[in-house]
């Protein structure tokens, strides 16, 4: 897992590593036999928070890197909202597509190029948004079939979609 070890001793991104993906109440699970060793999770908001910019840009919450083995991974970019009502209003369009089209071309293919664009890693993109309305241990689950007026994001000949889930998703291994 050389893409860990490189992004673990980066001193930009050290402060950033965290143990889950978590935000308001919505947490992204693990199935049981996921070695959670298989798993770095990068939190982009405390990144970018921390460079002390002007203006922060949006970017989503979470970067979960998965080991699939033999230099391959997937990258589940995570965007976790706890709303009252998962439509225009609670999430406008334009600023989720602005929140991954960040971290896919200034994070992942401008200030980390070294590791995203390395061609000895093979990686493929999920692009997941987790809403609903969380409060105590209640779940409402909202329809989020806005997500598939939102235009694909062309990355790196590539057509990502978001893809809607309700709070508390489980990722599934990626090894066979």
């Amino acid at each position: 897992m050389i893409l860990f070890d490189l992004l673990r001793n980066d001193e930009n991104l050290k402060d950033c590593l965290k143990s889950e993906c978590e935000e308001n109440g919505i947490c992204i699970e693990f199935a049981p036999e996921i070695d959670r060793k298989d798993i770095l999770i990068i939190d982009i908001d405390d990144y970018y928070i921390a460079q002390g910019l002007a203006k922060t840009p949006a970017s989503i919450d979470c970067l979960i890197i998965q080991f699939c083995g033999e230099n391959k991974y997937t990258l589940h970019l995570v965007e976790l909202k706890n709303v009252q009502d998962a439509s225009n209003r609670s999430i406008p369009r334009e600023d989720l597509r602005a929140k991954f089209h960040t971290t896919l071309f200034n994070f992942m293919s401008n200030r980390f190029r070294q590791y995203f664009n390395d061609a000895q890693f093979s990686f493929t993109y999920k692009l997941l948004l987790c809403a609903g309305k969380v409060e105590n241990d209640n779940i409402k689950i909202h329809k989020l079939a806005f997500l598939m007026n939102i235009r694909p994001i062309h990355f790196y000949g590539k057509l990502l979609f978001i893809n809607g889930f309700p709070p508390h998703p489980t990722i599934e291994s990626c090894k066979k």
